[in-house]
């Protein structure tokens, strides 16, 4: 169902996140906000700080008129507002990991199709456009059959306790990796197998707004996909490198696809035999930097002023996300 001008969004958890989602809604024509946090100083200061008025609950901002919800919040939160919004008949936004399971993820993606709402997951590397290409022209058969891949990404981390505690949903695997394993599966398609290579905790103690604090989840990981059609694709994730770091390198028959957030990084197509309208040799891709959060939540508004269901990272989309991750967190418990 198409929604007219203009659209109210509720933002649900007032960090780091929700700022960079104001500013995609900001960039968007005729978009709203009204902001929850069970933290009222942090719903205070988002106020102060872009002017949206502030729902002391979320049972509130239903009560307004909403049409979306935008979930900011830690993983474990997810599921029961996600199922909030379902109930409500309100359409979802809501940050990676879409949830705690699978099985969960399968339940909620069904029950929001069925439901006519668009749901969407924020993976926000399916906008950047060097990926975009490297999709493109893997999926056109641009290098050929693939062969391997490579896709890493760290960070520094210690900017919330939360993110480096288990009992959270913390760690470099929920926080890195799974953006890692969800280009791969963009890419791919569900992994056939997966495997564990390394996990570790490599800053037990770290210095987070100011204290110095305990930290229990793991900060470094490798993990080993296979392909349904054979390839390797290897995946290494973490929350200690002093300076960001991502990139994606797929290996196949005919080349070399590379690119990156980052527009620092190589990005480029390189083919051995020309194919469609690539020709042979190194074709450099667009690296230029684009504001990934105007693009992303305004893909979000739009789909859902159309009504339209098919989303880049739908929730259904992180069902073999989350499949993976799952294979792969029961190994790191068992290291």
């Amino acid at each position: 169902m198409s929604l007219p001008d203009p659209i109210t969004v509720a933002i649900v958890g007032c960090g780091k996140q929700a700022e960079k989602h104001i500013t995609g809604y900001a960039a968007a024509d005729n978009v709203n906000c009204v902001l929850v946090d069970a933290d009222q100083s942090a719903a205070t200061a988002l106020s102060e700080a872009n002017g949206w008025p502030i729902a002391e609950t979320i049972e509130s901002a239903l009560s307004q008129g909403i049409d979306a919800i935008d979930i900011c919040t830690p993983t474990p939160s997810h599921r029961p507002l996600i199922e909030l919004a379902i109930e409500h008949g309100k359409h979802i936004f809501c940050e990676k990991p879409a949830c705690e399971s699978a099985e969960d993820c399968r339940h909620l993606a069904d029950a929001a199709s069925g439901a006519g709402l668009v749901a969407m997951i924020g993976f926000v590397y399916r906008f950047v456009p060097s990926l975009i290409d490297c999709h493109r022209l893997l999926r056109a058969g641009c290098i050929g059959e693939p062969i391997a891949a490579t896709l890493r990404a760290g960070g520094r981390g210690s900017h919330r306790l939360w993110k480096h505690r288990a009992d959270s949903g913390g760690g470099a695997i929920s926080e890195m990796m799974v953006h890692m394993i969800d280009l791969a599966c963009w890419f791919f398609g569900a992994p056939a197998s997966s495997e564990l290579l390394a996990s570790s905790l490599l800053r037990p103690e770290r210095m987070i707004e100011g204290r110095l604090e305990q930290c229990d989840a793991e900060d470094w990981a490798m993990a080993r996909l296979t392909t349904q059609g054979g390839a390797e694709v290897l995946v290494q994730a973490d929350l200690v490198t002093p300076a960001f770091t991502q990139f994606v390198e797929l290996q196949g028959t005919n080349g070399t696809l590379r690119g990156s957030i980052q527009s620092d990084q190589p990005c480029f197509a390189f083919c051995l035999e020309p194919h469609g309208d690539m020709p042979s040799g190194r074709t450099v891709l667009d690296s230029e930097p684009v504001n990934l959060y105007h693009a992303q939540m305004g893909h979000f508004i739009d789909h859902v002023r159309r009504g339209d269901l098919n989303v880049r990272a739908s929730l259904a989309d992180s069902v073999p996300v989350l499949d993976t991750m799952e294979q792969i967190a029961s190994q790191a418990m068992a290291c």
